[in-house]
C-alpha cells in the first residue's frame, strides 16, 4: 500500500476538552486535597474531599492515550514508515519538554535555598533519562525528589509506546480486541497477586506499567471500536447504554471517595483501576457520541486548558511549592484566605509558564515532528 493513501486523521476538538479536564482534576487533587490540614474547618475538609479521587486524572490520560496513539497505529498499521513516523512524533512531542525539565532539575538541585524534599532524592539521574523512575519508585515504596515525582506517568507512557506498535503491527486486527482484553484482565490478576505478596508496596501496583496498563488498553479497545462498522454502529445507536454505564460508574467512583479515595488502597490497588478507566472510556464515548456531551467540552477554557495540558501537568507542583515556600516561607498549606490566594497564584504562573512552553517551544517541534507522515 502506498503512503499516500494514508490521511492524517482530524483533530476532535472535544478530546481536548476532556484532556482539560483530565488535567483539572489533577491539578485540584494536589492544590486542594494534598494541601488542606485535617485541623482545618469542616466547610475546608468538604470541599478537598470532593476532589480526594482527582488522581484519577491521570487514568484518564491513559485512557485518552491510548484511545489516540491506538487508533492512529491501526489507521496506519499498513503503512512502509510505520515505526518512524510514529516514534519521531512522539520525540518531537514528550521528549523537549520533559528533557528540559530534566536538565533544570539537574542544575538547580546543586545550589542551596529550596524547599526541603524538593531536590532530595537517593534516585540516580540516570533513571530519569531513561524512564525508569516508576521501577524506582515501586522497588523503594517512595517517591523521588518532589520536582520529578509527577514524571512517574510519563515513563508509563513512554514504556507504553515501546510495545503498542509492536502489538498493532503483530496481531491481526479481527484478534486485537481479544488480546486487548486479555491484556487489561491481567492488569486486575497483577495487582491483585501484587497486593498479596507485597501488602506494604502500594507504590508498585500503582507506578509500574503492566499494573497500569488496563487504563492504557481500554483506549486501545475502544479505538478499535470506533473504526469497526458493527461496533462502531452499536455506540452510535445506543447512546443511551453509555449514559448509564457512566452514571454507574459514577456511583461506584462515590463509594471509593468515600470509602477509600487513597490512590494506593486496597480498593483501589485491586479493581479500582479497572472501573475508573471504565468510567473514562465511557466518557470519552459519549464525548464522541453525545451531541450534549460534546457540547459540554467544547467549552472553550477547558479546550484551551488541555491544549497545553502538558507543561501544566509537569509544572504545577513545584510552582505551587515555590509559590508557597516564597511567599510563605512554608510547604504548601491552604487553611486560611491568605494561603488560598498563594495557591491562585501558584496556578496562575502555572498557566503562564505553560502557556508560554506551548506556544514557543512545544508546538514549534511538534510541527517539525509532523514533517514525518504515515
Amino acid at each position: 500500500m502506498s503512503a499516500e493513501r494514508f490521511v492524517e486523521p482530524r483533530r476532535i476538538p472535544e478530546l481536548d476538552g476532556l484532556r482539560g479536564l483530565a488535567c483539572l482534576t489533577v491539578v485540584l487533587f494536589h492544590y486542594v486535597y494534598m494541601t488542606v490540614p485535617a485541623t482545618a474547618p469542616r466547610p475546608g475538609l468538604l470541599v478537598a474531599r470532593l476532589f480526594g479521587l482527582g488522581w484519577a486524572g491521570v487514568d484518564l490520560f491513559f485512557v485518552l492515550s491510548g484511545f489516540l496513539l491506538g487508533g492512529i497505529l491501526i489507521d496506519s498499521r499498513d503503512s512502509p514508515r510505520f515505526f518512524t513516523t510514529f516514534y519521531a512524533r512522539r520525540c518531537f512531542r514528550i521528549f523537549p519538554l520533559y528533557f528540559a525539565w530534566v536538565a533544570a532539575f539537574l542544575v538547580l538541585r546543586g545550589f542551596s535555598g529550596w524547599p526541603p524534599g524538593l531536590f532530595d532524592d537517593s534516585m540516580p539521574p540516570w533513571a530519569y533519562l531513561f524512564y525508569l523512575q516508576n521501577f524506582f519508585d515501586a522497588a523503594n515504596g517512595h517517591w523521588g525528589a518532589y520536582w520529578m515525582t509527577i514524571t512517574w506517568s510519563l515513563a508509563i507512557e513512554e514504556q507504553f509506546y515501546l510495545i503498542l506498535p509492536a502489538l498493532i503491527l503483530v496481531v491481526s486486527p479481527h484478534r486485537l480486541p481479544g488480546v486487548l482484553v486479555l491484556l487489561i484482565g491481567s492488569a486486575v490478576v497483577l495487582r491483585y497477586c501484587l497486593s498479596l505478596m507485597l501488602p506494604n508496596h502500594g507504590l508498585a501496583t500503582y507506578t509500574l506499567l503492566p499494573c497500569r496498563w488496563d487504563a492504557l488498553f481500554v483506549g486501545v479497545l475502544a479505538a478499535w471500536a470506533v473504526r469497526h462498522s458493527r461496533a462502531g454502529a452499536f455506540l452510535r445507536s445506543n447512546v443511551w447504554f453509555m449514559r448509564l454505564a457512566l452514571v454507574e460508574f459514577g456511583l461506584l467512583a462515590v463509594v471509593m471517595l468515600r470509602r477509600a479515595p487513597a490512590h494506593n488502597s486496597v480498593v483501589a490497588r485491586e479493581f479500582g483501576y479497572t472501573l475508573i478507566a471504565g468510567g473514562c472510556v465511557c466518557l470519552l464515548l459519549l464525548t464522541l457520541y453525545d451531541p450534549s456531551v460534546s457540547r459540554l467540552f467544547r467549552f472553550r477554557p477547558l479546550m484551551a486548558l488541555g491544549a497545553i495540558s502538558y507543561g501544566v501537568y509537569v509544572i504545577h507542583p513545584v510552582a505551587n511549592w515555590l509559590s508557597h515556600w516564597w511567599l510563605r516561607r512554608d510547604l504548601p498549606k491552604v487553611s486560611s484566605w491568605r494561603e488560598a490566594a498563594v495557591m491562585a497564584f501558584a496556578f496562575g504562573a502555572t498557566l503562564l509558564l505553560a502557556s508560554a512552553s506551548y506556544r514557543f517551544f512545544e508546538r514549534p517541534l511538534v510541527r517539525l515532528g509532523h514533517r514525518w507522515r504515515y
